[in-house]
């Protein structure tokens, strides 16, 4: 993985922050909305940047526009960009907007039910035709006092109704400048502040079809305490793995690094696990069975995997006919220790793959040489030192 700075191309948004970036056509239009820009004000106007062509354009866009605002939620719904929020610079906003991609037009809908205060620095996410919005900063009802909120507000885009969630379980402190992504029936909540002392490095995860909130215990130690940070989910393509980026520490620093959170899935249902210190968690498919245990595939660090999972369990080994004259090489098979938390060496498990077969065919069906080769042969998987891949694997 790497950065590449794209050259600047005319046409574009120009300098700003507090804006919003979403995707459509499956990432070949990128729509860049509002944000602090130059000559110190908000802007509400909207850039499509073509990543095909690699060109800016600068559309017409139908009907009166939003208020200028920034730090506001945009997100991605079929063709439409729903916008939420934000403050114009003197006044907090809670007004929803949607921008008609397909039209270029801009909608004012009308909606009913709870919706959330006005408020600026919450964050937004989609599951399905539902659209959530966690927490953000608003004012008290003298207009003087900074609020932070906790409280979690659900549209349904296509009734258009608001209504708020009653949650419950390990209830996060009021935040702003926070990450929300989702991944399967969760939504995670990562970072964010409460004001210049009080910045966050937590996470949480809410279920929401219970609307249960767990505290996520993670290991080793996490991204540092930030604001401002950007997230989402790279699943399928990196499975059950979430990413964050960037954000703002304490001193006001722009921050450059990237996480990956491992979720501990492969199919949309991440699972919150604590594992003793040092230990690599990590989850597989098996593919199929046999008399060592299992044939299992695996993701790390989003490169496909092969490997066995040696059964701890005595067996009676039956003779076998290498057919095959292939050597794999240590790039071909990694091995997995049964309580899935070590990645053994691959020249290891190279080596103990071809001398189990020879195993096979010199035991001929002696019952106790042969249990005792495979209780040996346990004992070197596990006792093998992980490798750079284990080493670099983070959850």
């Amino acid at each position: 993985m790497r950065w590449e700075k794209v050259k600047k191309l005319e046409g574009g948004p120009g300098q700003r922050w507090g804006h919003t970036c979403n995707a459509i056509k499956g990432g070949r239009l990128l729509y860049v909305f509002g944000g602090y820009c130059k000559h110190n004000r908000q802007a509400n106007s909207v850039h499509i940047f073509d990543a095909l062509n690699q060109t800016w354009k600068f559309p017409i866009i139908r009907g009166a526009p939003p208020t200028p605002r920034d730090s506001h939620s945009c997100t991605v719904v079929g063709d439409n960009l729903f916008v939420f929020g934000g403050t114009d610079g003197t006044t907090l906003l809670n007004d929803l907007c949607i921008l008609d991609t397909s039209s270029h037009k801009w909608i004012f809908p009308i909606v009913r039910g709870e919706a959330p205060e006005a408020r600026e620095g919450h964050a937004a996410a989609v599951v399905g035709k539902r659209l959530f919005v966690f927490g953000g900063c608003g004012r008290s009802s003298d207009n003087i006092t900074e609020v932070y909120y906790n409280g979690l507000y659900i549209l349904n885009t296509d009734t258009l109704i608001w209504k708020e969630l009653s949650t419950s379980g390990q209830l996060l402190p009021p935040r702003a400048g926070h990450s929300t992504v989702t991944f399967g029936k969760n939504l995670f909540v990562f970072g964010g502040f409460t004001d210049a002392q009080s910045l966050y490095n937590d996470l949480y995860m809410l279920d929401i079809e219970t609307g249960v909130w767990t505290k996520v215990t993670t290991i080793p130690n996490g991204p540092s305490a930030r604001f401002s940070v950007a997230g989402d989910c790279l699943d399928p393509c990196m499975s059950g793995v979430l990413v964050f980026i960037g954000g703002c520490n304490k001193s006001l620093e722009g921050l450059d690094d990237m996480y990956y959170l491992y979720t501990g899935s492969l199919n949309s249902s991440p699972v919150s696990q604590s594992l003793p210190p040092g230990k690599k968690m990590f989850q597989a498919n098996v593919t199929e069975r046999n008399p060592a245990g299992y044939a299992i595939e695996a993701v790390i660090d989003g490169k496909p995997l092969r490997g066995v999972l040696f059964s701890n369990k005595p067996f009676t080994l039956n003779p076998v006919t290498n057919t095959s004259s292939r050597k794999r090489t240590s790039g071909d098979i990694v091995s997995f220790v049964s309580d899935g938390v070590h990645l053994s060496n691959p020249t290891t498990s190279k080596v103990l793959k071809q001398e189990t077969m020879e195993d096979r065919q010199e035991l001929q069906g002696d019952t106790s040489e042969s249990r005792e080769c495979h209780k040996e042969a346990d004992t070197t998987v596990i006792s093998s030192t992980p490798t750079t891949v284990a080493k670099s694997f983070k959850v």
